[in-house]
């Protein structure tokens, strides 16, 4: 249903030619520049949940939205000045909107999820792969020393724009950053894992590749951190839950990446804190399916991912073609790593009961505080 709303949407905007025909009217412009990069914000995300090509395009000179404030106190004044901001004083530039910023990294992302099917499809070119991860990590650390400190991710920041009813869109712009950020390094994860006689064939030395794929794999980990504490923070912050359906998937890949941790880390406090954010995560996603029973969808990822580490411990991180759809096509089905489409515990997604859900969470958290395991799941692995 996702997908046939945003075409609609798609369409509309097309049909109404924006964001080349905007009103005269100030508010109505205003909604319409909105419009626009919502749509296609949501053309960006859907695409590459169903994998399949985007369908609107932008230029530089296409009009950003108006920080948020400033857009709730726009005037009923029928006529727009073309110098409205610079007769304003500038206090309220369309930099510091919330909506603003979010658009630089709805397009890193896609950049990321090309970068990621090249990873997968043209192994033999492995030189080219990095330095494009290393053109893309300086584009989000870009992002990042360019953002206003009012939009930094602080508890001050967090508490001002909760006060004005943003508390939310502020955390959404954070969320996006760090989910991105893992999708751009997730592939060392298992570059890190591997033996340094098993390193990539990408011209580097072992020792090099293996300090590289050490360095973006403890990045990933640390925006899976982020994320999940600042998820956390505000599922349990009365006024700012965040129960999209979209953070089911993005609590599902922070999961896994603590559970790299929590398979390969040696460090005793490293290891309780993943298990700690893995447990408010399956938290986080038992609340969020009062509300939307689609997310067993998710969690049937998580579980699919669960009997992945249960055939090979190892190559459960390999970033493949089955990898590319677990982390980035999210509307999708998918199937066991090593087997065939089903569940571990029967049934589809749709079908699964509290039960089926809480059975999986106790094979993922039990006798997790050493590194002896996951419980039964490391019994299992090979």
């Amino acid at each position: 249903m996702e997908s046939l709303y945003a075409a609609q949407a798609i369409r509309m905007v097309q049909i109404l030619g924006l964001p080349r025909r905007l009103s005269a009217h100030r508010i109505q412009r205003e909604v319409e520049i909105r419009v626009w990069w919502t749509t296609w914000m949501m053309d960006t995300w859907t695409s590459a949940s169903m994998g399949i090509p985007r369908q609107l395009g932008t230029e530089p000179d296409y009009e950003t939205p108006m920080e948020e404030m400033s857009f709730d106190r726009l005037d009923q004044n029928p006529e727009i000045s073309v110098n409205y901001e610079i007769e304003q004083g500038g206090n309220s530039p369309r930099e510091m909107g919330l909506w603003t910023q979010m658009i630089p990294l709805t397009t890193i992302m896609g950049e990321i999820h090309i970068l990621n099917k090249k990873a997968v499809s043209t192994s033999g070119h492995r030189l080219q792969i990095l330095e494009e991860v290393k053109q893309l990590s300086f584009k989000l650390d870009y992002w990042l020393s360019c953002l206003p400190e009012s939009l930094h991710n602080t508890v001050e920041n967090l508490e001002r724009y909760a006060k004005q009813g943003l508390g939310r869109t502020f955390a959404a712009l954070h969320f996006g950053y760090h989910y991105h950020a893992q999708l751009l390094y997730y592939q060392f994860l298992h570059r890190a894992s591997e033996p340094c006689s098993r390193q990539d064939s990408s011209g580097l030395d072992d020792r090099s590749g293996s300090l590289l794929a050490h360095k973006y794999a403890a990045r990933c980990k640390k925006h899976a951190s982020e994320l999940s504490s600042l998820m956390w923070i505000t599922n349990t912050t009365p006024g700012l839950e965040c129960l999209w359906p979209i953070n089911g998937h993005l609590l599902v890949i922070a999961s896994s990446v603590h559970l790299h941790t929590i398979l390969f880390e040696e460090d005793a406090s490293l290891l309780t804190a993943a298990r700690c954010m893995l447990e408010h995560n399956f938290m986080m996603l038992q609340q969020m399916q009062k509300y939307w029973p689609c997310l067993e969808f998710s969690t049937s990822r998580l579980n699919a991912f669960h009997r992945a580490c249960q055939d090979s411990m190892l190559e459960s991180f390999d970033m493949d073609d089955w990898m590319l759809n677990f982390l980035q096509e999210y509307a999708m089905p998918v199937s066991d790593r090593f087997g065939g489409f089903g569940t571990e515990f029967g049934g589809t997604p749709e079908s699964w009961s509290p039960t089926q859900f809480s059975e999986l969470h106790r094979e993922l958290m039990t006798a997790v505080p050493t590194r002896g395991g996951l419980g039964d799941l490391l019994n299992r692995v090979s």
